[in-house]
């Protein structure tokens, strides 16, 4: 499940914008992109370890 939450800001007002959805894939199309998500996703793997209180 993917949700998205934009926010906008402008003097008094503000504007809130939400989505969400779903993605199903099978292995092969999973194998095919495996190295591009990991990629997009370390920084915050990365920043999320960092942050655990342990």
């Amino acid at each position: 499940m993917i949700q998205v939450l934009l926010f906008k800001f402008a003097q008094d007002q503000v504007s809130l914008q939400s989505a969400n959805g779903s993605l199903s894939m099978t292995t092969q199309h999973l194998d095919a992109v495996r190295d591009t998500v990991a990629a997009r996703v370390r920084r915050f793997v990365v920043d999320f370890v960092q942050n655990l209180d342990i």
